[in-house]
């Protein structure tokens, strides 16, 4: 049996209480794990969801009851404040916890089934139900028994519409360790998911069960403790203590700052308290005078922490193995009563078959004391009831192998139950890409395209066929003319592209010529410096040759001086304007030849820019072709569906 878990938000009290906890100041009843539901008469306290849920104990009532919450679990009407304690939320953490409940074997579904019969026929269901609607159920009866075994924990429950969200959020929020699916609310009758669902439900019937039972006293304090006799210096601190905080803090929910009142209130209760029934001075120094006798007689004693703590260690000892022991006890005895339930099913069913038997038996006795029968009709008589025998064992072959036939089939629409469900999955997952869902997306044009399946319910088939089906066909028609324009599109654009390419080969080709007519150039250039170094290489030779003569005819002094200055001068202004009309030659040859080839350079940079810039184009205008993506494969999916 699961752990029944009750309590988080707190409840006010008519009078003062006593903590349980050894006297502590308790603003909230703990939460203690119980192993089993057999600890529940022996005072223990557990917690269901985030409601508290306490009862009186009267678990024979036949009348639905709400259990009872806290003061302090919602704000009071009109507050503008939010109480910290409305609710308790847990974390498991991510450790995966294996149910070890037979949950699919047929005798624990069968006690499984009878438990909830008898809740629900105990406290008054409302709607009509049987054996037969809990071992198959349909949706609408499953969410009825729910809501109403709901309803006591949160009283006036209703189920919203989107159950298959909601159910498993309020198993998390009581604490189920288990974890029921969203599909799985989808199929509840199914052969694999109800045998879970109705271990969960189970489960739940548990833990109202212990919830009616506990008493909202016995968790806060001690039973021993009477907060109906009106003394108030007989509580104890603790108790008076809870009091002035529950107090004040329903006042601060309901948006109260200052708790003046209750302070001196709280401070009257702890005076009368202390100074108790004894207010006369003779009294109280007679009470000093036995306190101080009394604490020199414990003074005088010898020290007995160490004798109580080696006892204190033994004690825990003998607890411990206790505990072990009757948890094993506990075990036994599970197992032992699973064991004797089984034996005492099967005795039943023996039971069952041997009354029919002697029923039979005497109709048979009986027919043949009111009848003659010679041999040959007994003889007959056999011989028709080995034949009887005979088609009874091939009826009941017959009636295992179709058992065996419908429990495949069952199996194979299983299957193909969670085949179409992957399908469905599939199916809003690509509408979710193509932008179809929700119905506010941009190609869904106000249309719910999302798809929502429930077995055996014909509303969810005629939507698609009616709405959906209707709208994704024109999608596809409208999809097909855009592909089909796309194509159109793609074919100009290919015959563009090829006319590029045409152009660009063109290009290339005049590139071509241009760049052999550059090295042509470039050749003659290179001839041309060659000639004009020769030229001034020859020239400067014959320079230094008169330069030699001229130095010749001054080394051998005669002839006339004045003639052969005359003649030098002569020479020298004959070169002088030689190498000038040579040097503005060189010039003009220079800027000729710096012009052509700055002029052939220019030529080819722009050449090479505009093919550059076609050549970009082309690939611009095939990438944008490729990337054109047409939506073949959706549409061929959505013609098969």
């Amino acid at each position: 049996m699961m752990r029944p878990s009750v309590g988080g938000v707190r409840r006010s009290s008519a009078g003062g209480r006593r903590s349980s906890a050894g006297g502590r100041p308790s603003l909230a009843p703990m939460r203690i794990k119980q192993d089993n539901a057999s600890n529940i008469g022996r005072g223990g306290r557990s917690s269901v969801g985030g409601s508290a849920v306490y009862g009186s104990g009267a678990g024979s009532s036949t009348r639905k009851r709400a259990i009872p919450r806290f003061r302090g679990g919602a704000p009071a009407p009109g507050s503008s404040r939010r109480s910290s304690a409305s609710s308790v939320r847990g974390n498991f953490g991510h450790e995966v916890i294996k149910d070890i409940r037979p949950i699919k074997d047929k005798s624990y579904m069968q006690r499984e089934i009878n438990d909830i019969l008898a809740f629900l026929h105990q406290y008054d269901y409302p709607h009509p139900v049987t054996k037969k609607n809990l071992i198959s159920p349909t949706t609408k009866d499953f969410l009825r028994i729910f809501e109403f075994i709901y309803s006591f924990i949160t009283p006036n429950y209703k189920m919203p519409a989107k159950h298959e969200e909601e159910i498993p959020l309020v198993l998390k929020n009581l604490r189920y360790p288990f974890v029921l699916s969203k599909t799985a609310m989808f199929s509840l009758s199914s052969p694999h998911t109800w045998p879970h669902i109705l271990a969960a439900v189970h489960w739940m019937i548990e833990v109202v069960k212990y919830a009616l039972k506990v008493d909202a006293n016995q968790l806060l304090f001690s039973p021993d403790v009477n907060s109906d006799d009106g003394e108030q210096f007989q509580q104890p601190e603790s108790q008076l203590f809870f009091g002035f905080v529950e107090a004040t803090y329903e006042d601060y929910l309901s948006g109260c700052d200052s708790f003046e009142d209750k302070e001196q209130e709280m401070a009257d209760k702890l005076r009368r308290k202390t100074l108790g029934m004894a207010s006369d001075p003779a009294q109280l120094e007679m009470e000093e005078r036995r306190l101080a006798d009394e604490l020199a007689q414990l003074e005088a004693e010898p020290n007995r922490l160490v004798s109580a703590m080696e006892r204190l260690q033994t004690i825990r000892t003998d607890n411990n193995k206790l505990g072990k022991f009757m948890k094993e006890l506990d075990n036994h005895r599970n197992g032992q009563l699973q064991k004797f339930q089984d034996v005492e099913l099967q005795v039943q069913q023996k039971d069952m078959e041997l009354r029919q038997l002697d029923e039979a038996k005497g109709h048979l006795e009986h027919q043949l004391a009111n009848q003659e029968l010679s041999s040959a009709d007994v003889q007959r008589i056999q011989t028709e009831a080995r034949m009887l025998n005979s088609a009874i064992d091939q009826v009941e072959r017959e009636n295992q192998r179709l058992d065996k036939e419908i429990w495949d089939e069952e199996r194979k629409i299983a299957k193909l139950q969670e085949q179409l469900e992957k399908k469905v999955a599939e199916y809003n997952s690509t509408a979710r890409r193509l932008k179809l869902i929700p119905a506010d997306a941009e190609n869904a044009r106000g249309i719910n395209f999302e798809m929502r399946l429930t077995f055996g319910n014909p509303a969810s088939l005629e939507a698609f066929n009616t709405t959906i089906k209707p709208a994704l066909q024109r999608l596809k028609t409208e999809a097909s003319e855009k592909v089909h324009e796309i194509n159109n599109l793609k074919l100009l654009e290919e015959e563009r592209l090829d006319e590029l390419t045409e152009t660009v080969e063109n290009k290339v080709s005049q590139v071509s010529k241009l760049e052999a007519t550059v090295h042509k150039l470039e050749e003659e250039i290179t001839n041309f410096k060659e000639k004009s170094t020769k030229e001034c290489d020859m020239l400067g030779e014959k320079a230094r040759t008169l330069e030699s003569q001229l130095k010749a005819y001054i080394s051998q002094g005669d002839g006339n001086i004045d003639q052969a200055e005359a003649n030098l001068i002569a020479k020298r202004d004959s070169n002088e304007r030689r190498f000038q009309e040579m040097a503005k030659e060189k010039k003009d040859y220079e800027q000729f030849l710096l012009s052509a080839c700055s002029q052939v350079v220019e030529h080819k940079i722009k050449i090479q820019e505009h093919l550059q810039g076609l050549a970009q184009k082309g690939r611009n205008y095939l990438e944008a072709i490729r990337a054109m993506k047409v939506p073949t494969v959706d549409l061929n999916e959505f013609k098969k569906q």
